[in-house]
């Protein structure tokens, strides 16, 4: 992210393959980062999702004459610590390895559970015959949350219309 400056996580050469494959490795010595709960923004348990929060001298002051962007971005913390927060949802393993999932726009509420379009999408992606796919939300006027999930599918051939009970079906359990 550009407002790290260079960096902030990077795998190693020596890393396991899915761990430079799949993440985006673990903190530089120089940075700090945290992942906190969307609602609360307290800090969740490793291996949990929520958004990623950095610190450290390589993160940006501000954006340029954008006094308004830059406190939606930039908090400080009760210890004086400034944080920018990502906007990226993201958990952290056990072993400090970061993994991007979203982004925190594009988490759909509904029921007061946490959706994330992107896993929904790569779970669908994966049945035979699906070449792509979009999830959404449709916001509820009432409640101020998402009513029901949509979602789009392109499939290979007409007669894989079977496919969508068993989309149906993937929705419902």
């Amino acid at each position: 992210m550009t407002e790290t400056s260079p960096g902030t996580f990077q795998t190693r050469p020596t890393d396991e393959r899915s761990k430079r494959t799949a993440t985006v490795g673990t903190i530089y010595p120089h940075t700090q980062a945290k992942v906190v709960d969307l609602a609360t923004r307290e800090v969740v348990k490793r291996g949990q999702r929520g958004e990623l929060l950095v610190s450290g001298y390589s993160v940006q002051k501000g954006y340029w004459n954008d006094p308004l962007e830059t406190a939606k971005a930039m908090i400080t913390d009760q210890e004086g610590r400034v944080w920018m927060q990502s906007g990226d949802i993201a958990s952290i393993d056990e072993d400090g390895y970061l993994k991007i999932v979203g982004r925190a726009k594009e988490v759909i509420i509904r029921g007061g559970e946490n959706l994330y379009p992107v896993v929904i999408e790569n779970c669908i992606i994966k049945l035979d015959g699906v070449i792509s796919v979009a999830v959404v939300g449709a916001k509820d006027e009432f409640y101020g949350e998402v009513s029901s999930i949509s979602w789009f599918c392109s499939i290979k051939h007409f007669a894989q219309l079977i496919l969508f009970p068993t989309i149906l079906f993937f929705f419902s359990g």
